[in-house]
């Protein structure tokens, strides 16, 4: 299935009320086979196996060369939202600049310490939506300050930069 709409929301705790928060994303391509679905994001520029290889959950929210990693996982999140849980999976990208590379799929934690795996199941996307949440409760808390980052290579990659100023 080419092109992909996909929107869930998530309940988070904001002061003293309950923000649901829409998540959506556009997905290039999924595909079914044997019960198994694969989540692929073309990119036109080039992308790397750094961008996709988690090798923590705390990596994920704080190192920005995992961009792509996080959205393919959030790809998989919603995926796995649309059917309820009860969906295996794995996401990745062709680069098309690179396209003789082929798919490479994002890597998390594996239950093994020390392994990685590629397979998006309800563990690592339960993972995953902790993680989400985490990170979506700090957006809301009133109590924590939105500060600019002293790192200007983050700036480099940021969608945002106009916004503030740099």
């Amino acid at each position: 299935m080419l092109e992909q709409y996909i929107e869930t929301s998530l309940a988070i705790p904001s002061s003293q009320r309950i923000v649901h928060v829409k998540l959506k994303g556009f997905i290039d391509r999924v595909d079914k086979a044997d019960g198994w679905w694969k989540i692929i994001d073309y990119k036109t520029g080039t992308a790397e196996q750094k961008n996709v290889k988690v090798k923590t959950w705390e990596d994920l929210a704080e190192n920005p060369d995992l961009n792509i990693g996080f959205q393919l996982l959030f790809y998989g999140y919603l995926l796995n939202s649309r059917f309820n849980g009860n969906v295996s999976s794995s996401a990745g990208i062709i680069s098309l600049k690179k396209i003789n590379a082929g798919f490479t799929p994002v890597s998390v934690p594996a239950e093994e310490p020390g392994k990685l795996s590629s397979i998006l199941d309800n563990r690592s996307m339960n993972r995953f939506e902790e993680l989400l949440r985490q990170i979506l409760e700090d957006i809301y808390n009133p109590e924590i300050l939105f500060t600019q980052t002293t790192d200007l290579n983050i700036c480099e990659r940021c969608p945002y930069v106009n916004l503030c100023g740099r």
